[in-house]
Protein backbone atom coordinates (compact mmCIF):
# COMPACT_ATOMS: atom_id res chain seq x y z
CA UNK A 1 0.00 0.00 0.00
CA UNK A 2 1.00 3.20 -1.06
CA UNK A 3 1.83 5.57 2.40
CA UNK A 4 1.80 9.74 1.71
CA UNK A 5 4.53 11.34 3.43
CA UNK A 6 3.80 13.35 6.15
CA UNK A 7 0.18 12.03 6.42
CA UNK A 8 -1.09 9.52 9.22
CA UNK A 9 -3.32 6.99 7.81
CA UNK A 10 -6.68 6.01 9.35
CA UNK A 11 -5.39 3.07 10.97
CA UNK A 12 -2.07 4.90 12.15
CA UNK A 13 -4.24 7.66 14.37
CA UNK A 14 -5.53 4.56 16.46
CA UNK A 15 -2.12 4.12 18.05
CA UNK A 16 -2.08 6.07 21.68
CA UNK A 17 -0.78 10.14 21.19
CA UNK A 18 1.72 9.57 23.29
CA UNK A 19 1.13 12.67 25.41
CA UNK A 20 0.59 10.18 28.66
CA UNK A 21 2.08 11.40 32.29
CA UNK A 22 0.65 8.95 34.61
CA UNK A 23 0.66 5.55 35.19
CA UNK A 24 -3.33 5.42 34.56
CA UNK A 25 -2.82 7.28 31.22
CA UNK A 26 0.43 5.18 30.07
CA UNK A 27 -2.57 1.88 29.74
CA UNK A 28 -4.54 2.38 26.67
CA UNK A 29 -7.85 1.90 27.08
CA UNK A 30 -8.68 -0.93 24.16
CA UNK A 31 -5.82 -3.37 24.02
CA UNK A 32 -5.81 -7.02 22.49
CA UNK A 33 -7.32 -9.85 25.22
CA UNK A 34 -3.96 -11.65 25.37
CA UNK A 35 -2.54 -8.26 26.83
CA UNK A 36 -5.20 -6.77 28.96
CA UNK A 37 -2.98 -7.61 31.84
CA UNK A 38 0.11 -6.61 30.82
CA UNK A 39 2.15 -3.69 32.06
CA UNK A 40 1.36 -0.09 30.96
CA UNK A 41 3.08 1.74 27.62
CA UNK A 42 6.16 3.44 28.33
CA UNK A 43 7.22 6.69 27.01
CA UNK A 44 10.81 7.13 25.94
CA UNK A 45 12.90 8.96 23.58
CA UNK A 46 14.54 7.28 21.09
CA UNK A 47 17.60 7.82 21.80
CA UNK A 48 17.32 5.63 24.70
CA UNK A 49 16.15 2.89 23.09
CA UNK A 50 18.61 2.36 19.94
CA UNK A 51 21.71 3.91 18.28
CA UNK A 52 21.05 6.67 15.80
CA UNK A 53 23.37 8.22 13.62
CA UNK A 54 23.67 8.41 9.44
CA UNK A 55 25.91 7.35 6.81
CA UNK A 56 29.29 7.93 5.56
CA UNK A 57 30.29 11.00 3.40
CA UNK A 58 29.96 10.25 -0.10
CA UNK A 59 30.90 13.10 -2.05
CA UNK A 60 28.93 14.02 -5.86
CA UNK A 61 32.33 13.18 -7.37
CA UNK A 62 32.01 9.60 -6.32
CA UNK A 63 28.76 8.95 -7.62
CA UNK A 64 28.84 6.58 -10.74
CA UNK A 65 25.77 5.14 -13.45
CA UNK A 66 26.21 1.51 -12.08
CA UNK A 67 27.12 -0.27 -8.62
CA UNK A 68 25.41 0.06 -5.55
CA UNK A 69 22.23 2.00 -5.67
CA UNK A 70 22.57 5.28 -3.79
CA UNK A 71 19.79 6.87 -2.27
CA UNK A 72 18.95 10.90 -1.14
CA UNK A 73 15.98 11.91 0.67
CA UNK A 74 14.04 12.73 -2.28
CA UNK A 75 14.23 8.14 -3.46
CA UNK A 76 13.67 7.64 0.45
CA UNK A 77 10.39 9.64 -0.43
CA UNK A 78 9.64 7.72 -3.43
CA UNK A 79 10.28 4.30 -1.69
CA UNK A 80 8.16 4.88 1.19
CA UNK A 81 5.17 5.75 -1.44
CA UNK A 82 5.98 2.38 -3.39
CA UNK A 83 6.88 4.44 -6.60
CA UNK A 84 9.34 3.73 -9.41
CA UNK A 85 13.02 5.31 -8.97
CA UNK A 86 16.19 5.89 -11.25
CA UNK A 87 18.99 5.71 -8.26
CA UNK A 88 22.27 7.37 -8.38
CA UNK A 89 25.00 4.55 -7.28
CA UNK A 90 28.32 4.33 -6.44
CA UNK A 91 30.86 1.49 -6.60
CA UNK A 92 30.78 -1.48 -4.94
CA UNK A 93 34.51 -0.78 -3.84
CA UNK A 94 33.37 2.46 -2.06
CA UNK A 95 30.26 0.73 -0.90
CA UNK A 96 32.38 -1.87 1.02
CA UNK A 97 34.57 1.00 2.49
CA UNK A 98 31.86 2.97 3.73
CA UNK A 99 29.82 0.49 5.48
CA UNK A 100 33.16 -0.90 6.88
CA UNK A 101 33.18 2.67 9.25
CA UNK A 102 29.48 3.45 8.97
CA UNK A 103 27.90 -0.25 9.09
CA UNK A 104 25.20 -1.59 6.61
CA UNK A 105 21.48 -1.22 6.23
CA UNK A 106 19.40 -4.43 8.06
CA UNK A 107 15.70 -5.47 8.37
CA UNK A 108 13.92 -3.44 10.80
CA UNK A 109 16.10 -0.52 10.35
CA UNK A 110 14.00 2.55 9.95
CA UNK A 111 15.50 5.44 7.54
CA UNK A 112 14.21 9.09 8.10
CA UNK A 113 14.05 11.91 5.62
CA UNK A 114 15.57 14.99 7.40
CA UNK A 115 15.33 17.38 4.87
CA UNK A 116 12.64 18.32 1.94
CA UNK A 117 9.76 16.22 2.53
CA UNK A 118 10.73 15.96 6.49
CA UNK A 119 10.04 13.21 8.62
CA UNK A 120 8.94 10.62 6.11
CA UNK A 121 9.71 6.87 7.41
CA UNK A 122 11.01 4.15 5.04
CA UNK A 123 11.29 0.70 7.01
CA UNK A 124 14.38 -1.37 5.80
CA UNK A 125 13.65 -4.83 4.18
CA UNK A 126 16.02 -7.66 4.25
CA UNK A 127 16.53 -7.55 0.15
CA UNK A 128 17.44 -3.99 0.59
CA UNK A 129 20.92 -3.24 -0.33
CA UNK A 130 21.60 0.23 -0.99
CA UNK A 131 23.37 3.54 0.66
CA UNK A 132 22.27 6.67 1.20
CA UNK A 133 23.14 10.58 1.67
CA UNK A 134 24.57 11.97 4.78
CA UNK A 135 22.56 14.28 6.58
CA UNK A 136 19.92 14.00 4.29
CA UNK A 137 18.55 11.38 5.98
CA UNK A 138 18.68 10.05 9.98
CA UNK A 139 19.24 6.11 10.51
CA UNK A 140 17.70 4.32 13.29
CA UNK A 141 19.75 1.23 13.39
CA UNK A 142 16.97 -0.61 15.16
CA UNK A 143 17.91 -4.06 15.96
CA UNK A 144 14.37 -4.77 17.34
CA UNK A 145 15.28 -6.16 20.40
CA UNK A 146 12.88 -3.18 22.37
CA UNK A 147 10.87 -2.07 19.43
CA UNK A 148 9.48 -4.01 16.43
CA UNK A 149 10.66 -2.50 12.99
CA UNK A 150 7.05 -1.98 12.18
CA UNK A 151 5.32 -0.83 15.01
CA UNK A 152 8.55 2.11 15.15
CA UNK A 153 7.62 2.74 11.56
CA UNK A 154 4.02 3.23 12.66
CA UNK A 155 4.46 5.87 15.37
CA UNK A 156 6.31 7.98 12.81
CA UNK A 157 3.16 7.84 11.47
CA UNK A 158 1.33 9.33 14.25
CA UNK A 159 0.29 12.76 14.40
CA UNK A 160 2.29 13.09 18.09
CA UNK A 161 5.54 11.95 15.93
CA UNK A 162 5.11 14.16 13.14
CA UNK A 163 4.01 17.38 15.17
CA UNK A 164 7.77 16.69 16.92
CA UNK A 165 9.39 16.62 13.90
CA UNK A 166 7.34 19.63 12.51
CA UNK A 167 8.45 21.69 15.64
CA UNK A 168 12.08 20.26 15.88
CA UNK A 169 13.18 21.39 12.39
CA UNK A 170 11.32 25.02 12.34
CA UNK A 171 14.47 26.27 13.99
CA UNK A 172 16.87 28.09 11.58
CA UNK A 173 16.59 29.26 8.04
CA UNK A 174 16.63 25.81 6.42
CA UNK A 175 14.26 23.34 8.23
CA UNK A 176 15.81 19.58 9.18
CA UNK A 177 15.25 16.98 10.97
CA UNK A 178 18.60 16.27 12.30
CA UNK A 179 20.11 13.33 14.48
CA UNK A 180 20.06 14.65 17.65
CA UNK A 181 16.02 15.84 16.83
CA UNK A 182 15.80 12.19 16.37
CA UNK A 183 17.46 11.25 19.49
CA UNK A 184 15.00 13.32 21.34
CA UNK A 185 11.58 12.35 19.79
CA UNK A 186 9.86 10.66 22.13
CA UNK A 187 7.17 7.75 21.77
CA UNK A 188 4.89 5.45 23.57
CA UNK A 189 5.08 1.75 23.76
CA UNK A 190 4.29 -1.47 24.65
CA UNK A 191 6.97 -3.41 26.67
CA UNK A 192 6.28 -6.68 25.00
CA UNK A 193 7.70 -6.52 21.26
CA UNK A 194 4.82 -9.51 20.73
CA UNK A 195 2.09 -6.83 21.32
CA UNK A 196 3.81 -4.34 19.10
CA UNK A 197 3.72 -7.18 16.49
CA UNK A 198 0.25 -7.19 17.13
CA UNK A 199 -0.41 -4.08 16.60
CA UNK A 200 1.35 -3.48 13.61
CA UNK A 201 -0.04 -6.46 12.07
CA UNK A 202 -3.51 -4.80 12.74
CA UNK A 203 -3.16 -1.92 11.20
CA UNK A 204 -1.46 -3.58 8.17
CA UNK A 205 -4.44 -5.10 7.86
CA UNK A 206 -6.76 -2.08 8.45
CA UNK A 207 -5.15 -0.53 6.23
CA UNK A 208 -5.51 -3.05 3.38
CA UNK A 209 -9.63 -3.00 3.93
CA UNK A 210 -8.99 0.66 3.85
CA UNK A 211 -7.61 0.44 0.14
CA UNK A 212 -9.96 -1.71 -1.17
CA UNK A 213 -12.62 0.67 0.09
CA UNK A 214 -11.30 3.20 -1.73
CA UNK A 215 -10.84 1.51 -5.15
CA UNK A 216 -14.30 0.14 -5.05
Amino acid sequence: MKREPNKVTPATQRIPAGHATTPSELRPRLRFPEFRNAPGWEAKALGDILPITSSKRVHESEWSHEGVPFYRAREIVALSKQEAITPLHISEELYSANIKLSGEISAGHLLVTGVGSIGVPYLVNADDRFYFKDGNIVWLKNDEAEVAGEFLLRLYETDFVQTQIRKMSDVGTVATYTIENAKRTRVMLPGDVSEQHRIASCLSSLDDLIAAERQK
